[in-house]
This record gives C-alpha cells, structure tokens and sequence, in this order.
C-alpha cells in the first residue's frame, strides 16, 4: 500500500510539473510554438511519449492552445514528429469533440473508420449514466459458450463475404481476408452489425503443403474483383479490406514510403501502416527475387517527391504527371499528385491508368489541385477581386473620415484599416451608431479572404474543400474546410459590403463639410 502511495505521489508531482510547462506556454499566446512546447513536455522523446501522463497532458495542451481553431491542435498532434500520435491524436480529438462536438471537422467526420460506431458508442455514454441498464448482446453463460464453440468452427472456412454471429452475439459480414503465405496464419476483416471492424487472426492447420493458388500476387488480401481503386473510398458492394505486402526489410520499406508521402510511418512490432488500406509488413522469410515485383502500388501524394535524390526515378508521365520508382523489395510504386491514399493494382488496366483531365474553363490539369470545380475557382477570383476592392475603399474612407491626403495609409493592412476605421467613427456623431456593425461583417469577410486566396485547396468527399497553409507569424500550418454554399456567400457578403460603403463614404464627406468652421466675410 505505501509503494502505491509513493508513486501516486510522484506521479501527481510529475503531471504538476507538466502542466507548470504547459501553462506557461498557454499564457504566452500567440508567441508560443506549440511542437517546441510538446517536446518540452516529452511527447517526442520516444521512452516517455507513450507515458499516460505525457500524452494526456499534451492532449490537454493542445486542446487549450488550439481551442479556438480546433482543427489546427487535431493536425498538430497526428503530424507531430517522433511523437505517439496515435495516443496524442485521438485524446487531443477526444477534448475537442468534448468541447466542439465533431461539426468542425466537416467532411472528414465520416471518413474515420468506424465512425457511426464511435458516435454511437459516445452517445450511448452520455445517454445511460447507469450502464448496468444497457442489454449485453451476449446473453447468459451458456449462450456465449455455444456463439464461442461456432466461431470456432467457422472461423477456418470463412471467406470475403462470409456472414455468421460472432462470439459476443453480434452479427458479422467478413470483407476482407489476408492470405498469408509464409505462415499459416490468416487474418480476417469483419464488419459487425452495429458498424464496428474487427481483424481477427486465425491459425490454419494444414496436411500437406500447398503453394499458393496465386504466384502473380504478393499484395495478400483477396477481394471479389481486384481492380477497385481504393483511392475512391468506395470499394464494391459497400465491402472494405486491408492491403498487406510483404517485405524482406520492414523498417527500410517503411523509410521508403515515408519519404515519399513526407511524413513519419510508425513502425508497430512487424506491421506499419502506409494508408488505411496499404500495410507493410515483415516477411518470415526472405522473398524469392521477382517475387514481389508483379504487383504494382500507386499512391496519390499532395507532392511528388521529384527532387529527391535519394529516390531513383524510372519513368515519367507528363500528361498524368505520374512517376515511377521501386521500392525496396522490387515493386513497383506510381506516384501521383492528389490526395494522399494507396491503391493495389494489376497488370491490365484500371481506371486509373486514364489520363487525368483538364477543366475546360479553368485549364488547370485536375493533377495540380485535384477535381476542384470551376465554380470554385471563379469564387476564388470573384472574392480576391472584390476584396481588393473593399480594402482599397477602407482605406479612401479613413482618408475621408479623417481629411487626410490619400497616401497617409498606403501601408496599412485590411485588418488595420477596419480597425482605424471602428475606432475613428464614435467621434464623427449619431449616424455612425450603426459602423460597428459593418466594421465587424467587413473585418471577418476580408480575414476569409486570405485563406480563400492563400491556402493550397483540395476536394474532399461531400462537397467540402479543405484548405491548409503555414501561418507567417507563428510558423504553425493552419488549415480550414469549407463549402462551396460558404465560397458563395463570402462573394454575396463582400458584394453587399462594396455597396454598402458608398453610404458611409458619403457620410464621413458630409461629416467633414460639417466639422468645418464658417468661411470669414
């Protein structure tokens, strides 16, 4: 009982500590550097960063320092280097959604596996505060033994698209199975009833020995049709899988890709994981030469690593922007600009081999910023065009407002002329009551504005743009999702505040004509 005490005592004292650490980077505000802060902290030295109380007060951390734009404290933490971002990034999102509910992640809210699951298990939480009230699936004793003793004879014959009750009573459907061929292991993907996944290994005892039905396919996990592109986010009849290869070196094959997509890989005992349907894994013995080179893997990067001279290029495609490499094991790897997702492919074509369009209006290639609309970029160019407008009106109307000539501001951002402009009306009489309000509309458009025209843009599923770009004060990536409904209302609200300024710009004129003093006889 006292050693327990002694280290609850430390640990209490150490957590202290962090917060102290934590704090003071809080109270700094825009000043502080938040990865700084977190390696302070111990999140990125690898014999600490997976301690529950580093993590959980990093969590905490970001999600004060980022509160207020919660996205940016979620991306910190998943793209933190040498940190536990698995841990990092789900108890940052975890106080975030706590706080914000889960609206603010737009569009990538149901791209997260499971995510009907998540959002049912965490309603449930908050619904039954007795949890003893909920109905287990199990049932009684006698009912999971008998679920048990039938998984257990079904579990070596189940095949993609297999359904039966799993030992817990809940339904499954299997999507996906690893047909490992270096031990007699087989890994497979169920979908349960209520949406949760579940990978589930299961040893096969085998008679004879047997090769494998297919030589020509190293990447192990079979589907009904091959061909998918999982860059689709949509593979057939609504089922999902994991791609495994094989590899005679795991940590030099993940190095490989890690320099390619521009991020860390983690490493977790012999598995990394690429993309959500990519896996690398280490092979029991040393693959046969050619033996992983009949398949191909494509990835879809934000930027293709075309300068990196550690990275030998063997081929390149002009009109789909597409280069080709190999990976540390012979296979070849396509990369492709677009957003970052892996896809297995076979020798015939898919189609994916197309050549990437062009937009008619825009002439953009669709491989620079992906199938971003027309109608995006023109409200991109409408709502730089008319913001430039309304910061140069801002600036005639404080020359107005203050009778000044009209290069006494000429250096003055947006910002601080709609600043300037608020602080000037209260003295200029009653009808400038109702200033502030434009001020604030004028303020908030011209700062969307900025990220309209600053950040590098890509679609994402649902309708949504998602936008990031380094923040030049801080250095920290900021990023931002809108709509196309929101592109369409910056345009519609800066129109209105272009037409509105004329009333005000006729008002600080009058105002002047007023404050002068009666000419002399």
């Amino acid at each position: 009982m006292k050693q327990f005490a002694d280290t609850w005592e430390q640990t209490n004292q150490e957590t202290e500590e962090l917060l102290t650490i934590a704090d003071a980077s809080i109270r700094r505000g825009a000043m502080s550097n938040a990865e700084a802060t977190l390696e302070s902290l111990g999140c990125t030295d690898p014999k600490i960063n997976g301690a529950g109380t580093v993590s959980a007060v990093g969590a905490l951390y970001l999600a004060s320092r980022f509160a207020a734009r919660p996205m940016d404290g979620l991306l910190t933490a998943a793209f933190l280097r040498r940190g536990d971002t698995d841990t990092l990034a789900s108890m940052t999102g975890a106080l975030l959604g706590a706080v914000h509910g889960k609206d603010w992640l737009g569009a990538l809210a149901p791209a997260v596996q499971d995510s009907d699951y998540i959002t049912a298990i965490a309603t449930a939480l908050v619904e039954y505060p007795d949890r003893s009230a909920g109905d287990s699936p199990v049932g009684d004793g006698s009912e999971f033994r008998r679920h048990r003793e039938q998984w257990r004879q079904d579990a070596p014959e189940i095949r993609v698209g297999s359904r039966g009750v799993f030992p817990d009573g809940r339904r499954y459907h299997a999507t996906g199975v690893d047909m490992r061929t270096d031990v007699d292991i087989k890994r497979i993907r169920l979908r349960l009833e209520d949406g949760q996944t579940v990978l589930s290994d299961i040893r096969e005892v085998r008679s004879t020995p047997q090769e494998p039905a297919d030589r020509d396919i190293n990447l192990v996990t079979r589907f009904p049709d091959t061909s998918y592109q999982v860059k689709d986010f949509s593979p057939p009849s609504g089922e999902s899988g994991v791609v495994t290869a094989l590899t005679n070196s795991l940590r030099e094959t993940t190095a490989f890709y890690a320099r390619l997509l521009g991020r860390e890989i983690p490493i977790h005992g012999n598995e990394a994981v690429v993309t959500e349907w990519l896996h690398l894994r280490q092979a029991a013995r040393e693959l046969r030469p050619g033996e992983a080179s009949s398949v191909a893997v494509t990835l879809h990067v934000m930027t293709p690593p075309s300068a990196r001279k550690d990275i030998v290029v063997e081929g390149y495609d002009r009109e789909t922007g597409t280069m080709t490499v190999r990976d540390p094991d012979g296979r070849s790897v396509r990369i492709r600009p677009g957003s970052v997702v892996g896809e297995q492919s076979q020798s015939r074509p898919t189609a994916s081999d197309r050549p990437i369009a062009t937009s008619k209006e825009s002439e953009i290639p669709l491989h620079i910023f992906g199938d971003l609309t027309d109608e995006f970029y023109a409200g991109v160019g409408r709502a730089g065009t008319l913001s430039s407008m309304l910061e140069d009106r801002m600036r005639a109307l404080i020359q107005a407002m203050e009778d000044e000539p009209q290069t006494s501001h000429a250096g003055q951002g947006a910002s601080a002329l709609v600043t300037m402009a608020r602080k000037r009306a209260p003295s200029l009489g009653d009808a400038w009551r109702e200033f502030d309000e434009f001020a604030t509309r004028a303020d908030s458009v011209l700062r969307l504005r900025n990220d309209l025209v600053h950040n590098l843009w890509q679609p994402k599923s649902g309708g949504y743009f998602f936008g990031h770009r380094i923040d030049q004060r801080t250095g920290e990536r900021r990023s931002t999702t809108l709509s196309i409904d929101d592109v369409r209302h910056e345009v519609a609200e800066l129109l209105s505040l272009n037409e509105e300024w004329n009333h005000w710009y006729m008002l600080a004129g009058s105002s002047q004509v007023d404050a002068e003093p009666p000419a002399h006889k």
